[in-house]
């Protein structure tokens, strides 16, 4: 989406891997500082690895939420993708050790 970043710094090679994988609201890897991707459980075979978009920052108006529709299927999947910003309390207790801190500082 238009003026949308998942990156600290706007137009930078950094994480260009993480821009291949898909969000899910029942994660199951992160992206540390530097880009690397981390699985934050046991991946089964064949299970895809997937992020929530929402630990790589937040989203404002130039995202709108009926722009942002999630179908990964998790029990706790409100059906649209929240920023670290729209999170529940209790969603952003649960991805705090996973969310880079310049997110958490916004």
């Amino acid at each position: 989406a238009k003026g949308v970043s998942i990156d600290p710094v706007i137009g930078s090679e950094l994480c260009t891997e993480v821009y291949y994988l898909n969000h899910s609201c029942d994660p199951s890897a992160y992206i540390r500082d530097g880009g690397l991707c981390v699985a934050m459980r046991d991946i089964t075979e064949g299970e895809e690895v997937a992020i929530h978009y929402g630990t790589l920052g937040v989203f404002g108006d130039e995202w709108k939420r009926e722009e942002r529709q999630c179908v990964c299927g998790a029990s706790s999947c409100p059906g649209w993708v929240q920023g670290y910003n729209e999170l529940p309390p209790e969603g952003r207790e649960r991805f705090a050790p996973f969310t880079q801190d310049w997110v958490k500082s916004l």
